[in-house]
C-alpha cells in the first residue's frame, strides 16, 4: 500500500496540482484514500471557497435570513390506497437560492444557459437540508445514476434538481363514501434552518435574481384509476418549534372519487336485489317455500354485499353514506320477509273462520266441491282446506268469502289479499322516497 501511495505521488508533482479535480480525486480513490475537503478546495477554481467558508452556515446576511425558492414538478401520481391511507408521487424538487460567498465567476455564462456545477464539488457547498415531514418513506430515484444535479444560472444563483418516489400519508375522512373528496398534502421545510437562518418561499413568489415559475406543475396529464385529480394548490403556514420558527411549504392534492365503479358494483345489483324482494307481495299466501326462499335469499345477498363494500376501507367506528344505502335495502328486505309472517299469520286465522260449524258440517264428498285439478290453492291433506275458489256451497262460510272481507276494522283489514296489495304499493313508494332523498343530498346539497 504504502508503495502504491509513493508511486501516486510520484505521478503527480506538487507543481501540477491545480489541474483536473475529477482525475485527480479518482486517482487518490484509485489509491485507496478519500478525497479530504482541504484537497477539494485546492483543486477547485481560484476563490470559489473563501478561507472561512463553513458548508454548514446558512448563506445568510446579517438581519437577512437566506431565501430559498421551491417548485414541483409533479410527474405521476401512481397509487392512492384507502386501505393503509397514503399516496405515492413521482417528482422533480427544484431548489433556488444564492450563495454570496462563493465566487461563481467560473462557471456563470452570459448568453442566458445555465451551467452545470461540478458533482465533486456539490457535497462541499451549502444546500438546502429539505425534508418532507408527511412522507411515510421516500427514495431518491438513482436508477443508472442519482437524478441530482445542482447548476448554476447566469444571474449568480444556485439551482438544484432532484427527482424523488415519496409515499404520502394522508388522513382520510370516509363519510360520505363513495361519493367523498379526499385532500391530501406534501409538508415540505427545512430540517435546520429556522426562519432566521434561511426562510422557504414558493417559485411563484421568486423574485429577481431568481426565476419566477408557477409553484406546482403537472408535466402530463394524471388521472387515478379511482379519483379525479385536482390541479394542485400550494399554501404557506409557520410553526414554532423549541429551535425556533420554521416555515412550512403545503402542495394540496384534491382527489376526486369517481362514482361509477360503485355504481355498477353495489348500488345497481343492491337496487336490484330490492325489487326482486318485492315479488313475494304478488305470489300467493300459501305459496310460503317460495316466498321464504326469496326473502332469504335476497336478504343474504345484501349482507354479502355489505362485508364486500367495506374490503378496501380501512376500520372506521362511523357510517359512510354506502353503509346507509346498504343499510336501508337490507331494513327493506328484512321488512318484506316480515311482511309474509304477518299475512300468513292472517291467512291461517282467516282460514279457520272461514270453517263450517260442526252442525252445519255435512259429509262432503270430492264431487262436491267446484274445482279444477290444476287449482294449485286446494291441497289434499287430512283435513279439508276450504278455499275462496274450491265452495260453491251456498253456506254461511261460502257467503263471507264470496264478499272477499273478512272483519275490517278502521284503516286495517284483516285481509291477507289486502295486506299484500298495499304494501305492493308502500313499499316501492317509500323506498323511491329514500333513493331521491339520499342521491339529492349526496351529490348536491353536501
Amino acid at each position: 500500500m504504502a508503495a502504491m501511495q509513493q508511486k501516486a505521488r510520484i505521478l503527480v508533482p506538487r507543481k501540477q496540482i491545480k489541474c483536473n479535480s475529477s482525475k485527480i480525486i479518482r486517482l487518490e480513490y484509485r489509491n485507496c484514500q478519500s478525497p479530504s475537503e482541504n484537497f477539494i478546495k485546492r483543486c477547485a477554481p481560484d476563490g470559489l471557497f473563501p478561507a472561512d467558508y463553513n458548508k454548514y452556515d446558512a448563506p445568510c446576511k446579517k438581519g437577512s435570513p437566506a431565501h430559498v425558492y421551491l417548485d414541483l414538478k409533479v410527474m405521476d401520481v401512481d397509487r392512492v390506497d384507502d386501505g393503509i391511507m397514503e399516496f405515492s408521487i413521482q417528482c422533480y424538487l427544484i431548489e433556488q437560492w444564492l450563495d454570496e460567498r462563493l465566487n461563481l465567476s467560473t462557471y456563470r455564462n452570459n448568453d442566458g444557459v445555465t451551467t452545470l456545477f461540478p458533482t465533486e464539488l456539490t457535497k462541499h457547498i451549502w444546500t438546502p437540508d429539505v425534508v418532507f415531514d408527511n412522507a411515510k418513506t421516500g427514495v431518491l430515484f438513482s436508477l443508472s445514476l442519482p437524478n441530482t444535479m445542482v447548476r448554476v444560472a447566469p444571474t449568480g444563483y444556485l439551482y438544484r434538481s432532484t427527482r424523488y418516489n415519496l409515499v404520502i400519508g394522508c388522513q382520510m375522512v370516509f363519510y360520505y363514501y363513495p361519493m367523498d373528496t379526499q385532500e391530501c398534502f406534501l409538508k415540505i421545510a427545512l430540517l435546520s434552518n429556522p426562519d432566521d437562518r434561511a426562510i422557504l418561499y414558493w417559485a411563484a413568489e421568486a423574485k429577481p435574481p431568481f426565476k419566477k415559475t408557477e409553484s406546482i406543475v403537472f408535466t402530463n396529464d394524471i388521472q387515478p384509476l379511482k379519483y379525479q385529480l385536482l390541479p394542485p394548490r400550494p399554501y404557506t403556514t409557520k410553526e414554532i418549534w423549541t429551535s425556533g420558527n420554521y416555515t412550512y411549504l403545503y402542495a394540496n392534492f384534491t382527489f376526486i372519487r369517481r362514482i361509477s365503479a360503485s355504481l355498477l358494483n353495489v348500488y345497481v345489483p343492491s337496487t336490484l336485489v330490492v325489487f326482486l324482494s318485492w315479488i313475494s307481495f304478488w305470489l300467493d299466501v300459501g305459496a310460503v317455500p317460495a316466498r321464504i326462499t326469496l326473502g332469504v335469499t335476497s336478504l343474504l345477498t345484501l349482507a354479502t354485499q355489505v362485508v364486500q363494500a367495506r374490503g378496501g376501507l380501512p376500520t372506521i367506528s362511523y357510517m359512510t353514506a354506502m353503509d346507509i344505502w346498504l343499510f336501508v335495502c337490507l331494513l327493506t328486505v328484512f321488512s318484506s320477509l316480515l311482511e309474509y309472517a304477518f299475512s300468513y299469520q292472517m291467512y291461517f286465522i282467516n282460514r279457520k273462520r272461514l270453517m263450517p260449524d260442526k252442525h252445519e258440517w255435512e259429509v262432503i264428498q270430492p264431487e262436491r266441491f267446484d274445482y279444477k285439478k290444476e287449482d294449485t290453492r286446494f291441497r289434499k291433506t287430512s283435513r279439508i282446506l276450504v278455499t275462496q275458489s274450491s265452495l260453491s256451497n251456498p253456506s254461511r262460510a261460502n257467503e263471507e268469502m264470496k264478499k272477499g272481507t273478512i272483519n275490517c276494522s278502521g284503516f286495517f283489514c284483516l285481509s291477507e289479499c289486502n295486506l299484500d296489495s298495499c304494501c305492493r304499493r308502500l313499499f316501492p313508494i317509500t323506498f323511491g322516497v329514500f333513493a331521491l332523498t339520499y342521491w339529492t343530498y349526496y351529490l348536491w346539497l353536501k
